[in-house]
């Protein structure tokens, strides 16, 4: 079995078996969407018909509704697994088509190498911001106990939750600058990198945060400090996400590309995309539809 066979074979049992559920859900949630929106669609006349109509839509139709939604989440739930499976088989595709480059690919792979390493930093860096910001709220609660209390016992315990917090804050940024590195060498293979995939203020954030720890302060100032890095952090997170978006998209191109670079020689390879593309991203979907070695999907 050829690669590109076992892959497509692998992406027509996942969503075969997706699909068939999906359509399950979506058969039950037929006459209970239709039996919701007809009875919306009627006008009630009168106070005895308004009473009646609001009787009924309190004991009988939330009910229904509420079910309705239910169904839509579960369907919703089957569409985005059967993007993410179609994400995994493309990228194996791609990741096909750039080993069959030969030598006009060494630059290709050793961006998309790159790529796939900076991706797994970021990744990293989420989860030491994610564990930086449990460990600072944790600790803001533990001072705030603190504060209302004249416990010693309570007085070391915040202490020490607090030095954890600062812990988890100093792991953050070292996880931070590790990524930064890799997005600065990033410039070095893709010259059109946007400038938001580049270090910026967010990450200098957690210097003022670390830096208000410097001393001994008390529970009140401590418990507004960590608040406050909460918040930093959460502003840090927020940029992380959107850099990783923009790394998929980087490299969900860079497996465009290739696919495109090896579609003669594989025509196998064109079918094989054609079953995915509807439920790839619109970006990728553009980006096969253009240039000379355009896909007609």
């Amino acid at each position: 079995m050829s690669d590109i066979t076992r892959i497509q074979s692998e992406w027509e049992i996942q969503s075969g078996a997706l699909q068939k559920d999906r359509d399950t859900l979506a058969a039950e949630r037929a006459p209970l969407g239709m039996r919701v929106a007809e009875f919306h669609a009627g006008k009630p006349d009168g106070m005895w018909g308004k009473l009646k109509h609001a009787f009924t839509k309190a004991t009988k139709i939330a009910a229904v509704n509420r079910k309705v939604n239910k169904l839509d989440n579960q369907i919703a739930a089957k569409d985005d697994a059967l993007r993410e499976e179609a994400g995994e088989a493309y990228r194996q595709y791609g990741e096909f088509a750039l080993a069959k480059m030969g030598g006009d690919g060494t630059t290709l792979r050793a961006n998309y190498e790159h790529m796939q390493e900076t991706k797994t930093k970021l990744n990293t860096a989420i989860a030491a911001v994610d564990h930086a910001i449990d460990e600072s709220k944790d600790a803001s609660d533990w001072e705030g106990i603190d504060m209302m209390s004249n416990n010693f016992g309570l007085s070391l315990l915040s202490h020490l939750e607090t030095r954890e917090a600062v812990d988890a804050m100093k792991g953050a940024a070292a996880a931070l600058t590790d990524l930064n590195k890799n997005l600065r060498e990033q410039e070095s293979f893709d010259k059109s990198i946007p400038d938001d995939l580049q270090s910026d203020n967010n990450f200098d954030l957690f210097v003022d945060a670390l830096s208000e720890f410097a001393g001994i302060f008390t529970s009140w100032s401590n418990m507004e400090k960590l608040d406050k890095a909460v918040d930093k952090m959460g502003e840090i997170r927020k940029s992380l996400v959107e850099i990783g978006a923009e790394i998929d998209g980087s490299l969900r191109h860079t497996q465009t590309v290739a696919i495109q670079a090896v579609q003669k020689q594989y025509p196998a390879l064109v079918e094989a995309v054609q079953t995915v593309s509807p439920y790839l991203p619109k970006d990728t979907v553009t980006a096969l539809k253009s240039g000379p070695r355009a896909f007609k999907l």
